[in-house]
């Protein structure tokens, strides 16, 4: 539906949320943030670091198409 799809877009997730998503770790995620080569976008807010799950999602139906 259209308010689930709103509701995606805007939720954030953790590092560690993200590393279970994608099977990887949380190192290898913070490793390319360092680095300049995070695979989407990241946000900083207050001492924490978050993605968007819209993006997170996007990425993985990217590489599967």
């Amino acid at each position: 539906t259209t308010e689930t799809k709103t509701n995606t877009a805007h939720q954030l997730i953790t590092t560690h949320q993200l590393a279970a998503m994608w099977h990887c770790s949380d190192v290898s995620l913070i490793n390319a943030r360092s680095q300049g080569k995070s695979l989407i976008p990241w946000y900083k807010i207050g001492s924490s670091v978050r993605y968007k799950l819209a993006d997170a999602v996007a990425f993985i139906e990217n590489q599967h198409a």
